[in-house]
């Protein structure tokens, strides 16, 4: 129980969520959105110390910009799980057109104070790069419209939710691979899921989200126009990413034939000895030793990723 302007106030979801609405319709807009904004963010940044700073056994044998991009992944995943859950419960009533809802306003604000959080930490553990930079100032400038222009926050969390879907599979991927379980056929099932759910979201459904979007009436046109730039803008950057999954499925394909031929299969869950005969294990190999070759010459922040 809490005691807010003497009314005790029983602390589950839904009571919360109720705690919300009111401070969203009784008070005024903007400074109940700036509260809420806040709120999230001191938790979103007690949650990142808490995972920058707990030890962690399984990723000493990584090296430093690993294990500072693994801290970051577990911030980032516990968003995206959080936010699809949220996001689906405010998409329930999904109206094109309609003024902000108070459950929309409360999950943007939530998702706008993750990302607000997420600049922050990315800058402040070097794990960040241009394509990174764009993304966040991205999102954080269509929550922003969605948040203090009153409307979009349907199609704002929509579009979101298409993004947010396959960044789970995204994280645990790079995890596992940086974990030494690259060959493994739990990576190979976690790779497809997450390029199937991304090229879904992102190519599938993206494109004709956008058509109703500028077909929907009832939208101030600002917030229209910023509504499809905007988004089109990292539907464009994800065309990249898609392209680029289509070439690395095409060289899964190949390289299932090769283990086909010589009758080698993953294991689960740790790499079959027998994976070292394979020539693409090989080139791997080289092209691993390369990339350590160069991080004696370069600070963490310009070596390249695996």
């Amino acid at each position: 129980l809490l005691r807010i302007d003497d009314q005790l106030i029983n602390l589950t979801f839904p009571t919360e969520m109720e705690y919300f609405s009111k401070l969203y319709e009784e008070s005024d807009r903007t400074k109940s959105q700036l509260i809420i904004v806040g709120l999230f963010l001191v938790c979103w940044i007690i949650y990142s110390l808490f995972c920058v700073l707990i030890p962690i056994k399984m990723i000493k044998s990584m090296t430093k910009y690993h294990q500072r991009d693994f801290r970051n992944r577990m911030v980032s995943f516990a968003h995206g799980s959080i936010f699809i859950v949220l996001g689906l419960y405010s998409l329930l009533h999904f109206q094109a057109g309609r003024k902000n809802s108070s459950s929309d306003t409360v999950t943007i604000c939530f998702s706008f104070a993750y990302f607000l959080c997420d600049c922050i930490f990315c800058e402040a553990l070097k794990i960040t790069d241009l394509s990174l930079r764009i993304h966040h100032a991205m999102v954080i400038s269509i929550y922003s419209i969605c948040i203090f222009g009153g409307y979009g926050g349907a199609e704002g969390l929509f579009c979101a939710l298409l993004n947010e879907i396959s960044n789970p599979l995204l994280h645990m991927k790079v995890v596992i691979k940086n974990l030494g379980l690259r060959y493994t056929e739990l990576y190979e099932r976690v790779e497809k899921g997450y390029f199937f759910l991304y090229t879904y979201g992102r190519f599938l459904v993206g494109p004709p989200f956008l058509v109703m979007v500028a077909m929907t009436t009832g939208i101030p046109l600002f917030l229209k126009i910023s509504g499809i730039l905007i988004p089109g803008g990292l539907m464009l950057q994800s065309f990249y990413y898609i392209s680029k999954m289509l070439k690395i499925s095409s060289r899964r394909k190949k390289e299932a034939l090769e283990r086909k031929e010589k009758g080698i299969s993953y294991f689960w869950l740790e790499k079959n000895p027998k994976v070292e005969e394979l020539t693409y294990f090989e080139k791997s190999s080289n092209k691993i030793a390369n990339v350590i070759d160069l991080s004696q010459k370069f600070s963490y922040t310009q070596m390249p990723r695996l």
